[in-house]
């Protein structure tokens, strides 16, 4: 029966072609991602790189900002 619970998750989940599949739960994170070649993760995990992409992107536009001439 978990099987087949996993496998009409995914499958609803493949219509919108996911970057990657986030759960709050630790089983259902090994479940899902025994069914499925998406990577599946903690949704802590997806905002810390979320996070992580924002204060790099800041950096590097710190970085331009820093390296124009003023004249």
């Amino acid at each position: 029966m978990s099987l087949k619970l996993r496998d009409n998750k995914l499958e609803a989940l493949a219509g919108t072609e996911p970057e990657m599949i986030v759960s709050g739960n630790a089983g259902c994170i090994g479940h899902l991602q025994s069914g499925t070649a998406t990577p599946v993760g903690h949704w802590v995990e997806l905002v810390d790189k979320m996070l992580a992409d924002k204060r790099a992107n800041q950096s590097q536009q710190g970085a331009e900002t820093c390296n124009k001439k003023p004249y």
